[in-house]
C-alpha cells in the first residue's frame, strides 16, 4: 500500500464513480515530511482504474503532489515503469475520466494521474513539468531563485488554459480553497458533475477517439508541427534508398496467360 494514494468508490451527485487522489498527508501525518507517491502507489491506482473499467465506473483523479518520491528505493521498485503503465492505461481506459489538479501538479508523479477526457484545475493550483524550486536548483544551483522561473514555466491555470493543456478552471472561494473547504468542495463537485454528464453521452468508441485526438493535439497550436513534419519527411527521403524503377507487366489475358 501507499498512504499518499487514497481511493475508493463513492457517489458524486448520485453518480457512482471511482475516485483516486494524491494526498500529501498534512492531516494524517502532521509531523512528517509531505508524502510523495511511490511505485506501489501508482500500481494501486492502476488496479483501481482497471476495476473501474470492469464495472463501467467513471474515474475521477485528484492531483496534488510536487512529484513522485525520487529516492533510490523508488527507482529499484520500478518507478518509471509504474508511471508509464498508468499513462498507457489511462489513454485507453473504456470509461469517462476526469483529472483535477487541486493543489500542485508536478513532474511525472502528477502526469501519471493526469491523462483524461477532461483536465481541470482549481483557480490557484499549478501544474508544471517541474517545480520552480527544482528548476532553480538545476539551472542556478539556488532554490531561492524559484520566483524568477515561476513565470517562465507557465504553470498557472490561465496559462494552461491558453495553451490547451486544461479544459477548464474551477473557481475557488474568494480567499482560497483552504479558507472555506466546504464551498471549495461544492464548486469542485459542480464542475465534475457537469463534465461527467457531458462525457457519459458518448459511447465507448467515440469517447476513446475524442480522447486520442485531445492527447494527440496537445500544444499543437503553439508548436509549428507542419514545418517540423516537412523537415522530418525531407530528412527521411534523403536517408532512404532510391526506389528502383520497374517495368510494367503486360496485361493479363482472360485465360491467365500474358
Amino acid at each position: 500500500d501507499d498512504p499518499s494514494v487514497i481511493a475508493g468508490i463513492c457517489r458524486i451527485s448520485e453518480m457512482p464513480v471511482m475516485v483516486i487522489g494524491l494526498d500529501r498527508g498534512f492531516d494524517r501525518f502532521p509531523d512528517d515530511a509531505p508524502l510523495r507517491p511511490r511505485p506501489q502507489g501508482f500500481r494501486k491506482a492502476h488496479r483501481l482504474m482497471t476495476l473501474a473499467a470492469r464495472w463501467r465506473l467513471p474515474v475521477v483523479l485528484l492531483v496534488d503532489t510536487p512529484g513522485a518520491w525520487p529516492g533510490i528505493d523508488s527507482e529499484e521498485q520500478g518507478l518509471a515503469s509504474a508511471i508509464a503503465q498508468n499513462l498507457a492505461l489511462l489513454s485507453d481506459l473504456p470509461t469517462p475520466t476526469i483529472s483535477v489538479t487541486i493543489g500542485e501538479g508536478g513532474s511525472g508523479g502528477a502526469l501519471a494521474l493526469a491523462v483524461a477526457d477532461r483536465m481541470l484545475i482549481q483557480e490557484r493550483a499549478i501544474f508544471s513539468v517541474i517545480a520552480p524550486e527544482g528548476a532553480a536548483a538545476i539551472l542556478y544551483h539556488d532554490p531561492d531563485r524559484a520566483p524568477e522561473l515561476a513565470a517562465s514555466l507557465k504553470l498557472t491555470g490561465r496559462d494552461l488554459l491558453r495553451f490547451g493543456m486544461v479544459d477548464g478552471i474551477i473557481r475557488e472561494p474568494e480567499r482560497g480553497a483552504a479558507t472555506d473547504v466546504d464551498l471549495a468542495a461544492q464548486l469542485l463537485e459542480r464542475a465534475i458533475t457537469a463534465n461527467l454528464d457531458e462525457l457519459r453521452r458518448y459511447d465507448t468508441r467515440n469517447l476513446l477517439n475524442r480522447r486520442y485526438e485531445r492527447i494527440r493535439n496537445l500544444g499543437d497550436e503553439f508548436v509549428r508541427t507542419p514545418t517540423r513534419s516537412r523537415r522530418f519527411r525531407k530528412w527521411m527521403r534523403n536517408r532512404l534508398p532510391k526506389r528502383q524503377a520497374t517495368r510494367s507487366s503486360p496485361p493479363m489475358e482472360p485465360n491467365g496467360q500474358r
